[in-house]
């Protein structure tokens, strides 16, 4: 079984940085890690279509200036009815 390091925030810590500790964690945090990781590669790739999947109460959550911001940079935005 892999060690769960805990994770070190440090002053002028970059976000980059963050989900570098989150992918040494577990369970919820190691995923964002290995999600910005993805994140960064689909931003690299000029030729991948980048779909946009949004669940549940979002906008009125207060995300809505979140998304909005997101949809510059997707292809596909599949949204429930939800929001």
């Amino acid at each position: 079984m892999k060690e769960i390091k805990q994770i070190k925030i440090k002053k002028g810590m970059k976000v980059s940085e963050l989900m570098k500790e989150f992918k040494e964690t577990g369970v919820g945090a190691k995923k964002l890690g290995e999600a910005a990781d993805v994140l960064e590669l689909m931003i690299k790739d000029k030729e991948c279509k980048k779909f946009l999947g949004i669940s549940g109460v979002l906008v009125p959550a207060g995300f809505k200036e979140m998304i909005m911001e997101l949809l510059d940079h997707v292809n596909v935005l599949v949204i429930t009815g939800a929001n």
